[in-house]
């Protein structure tokens, strides 16, 4: 996991890239609001 909060995103050790506006990037390039990948 890599921590850049102070810039507004999060790396998790899975590729995934966490935004603080509620998104995350996909390692394959899609954008869905963090809620979907909980459901």
């Amino acid at each position: 996991m890599v921590d850049h909060s102070e810039q507004g995103w999060t790396k998790l050790c899975n590729g995934v890239i966490v935004f603080d506006d509620g998104y995350f990037l996909a390692p394959d390039g899609h954008s869905e609001p963090i809620h979907a990948v909980a459901a």
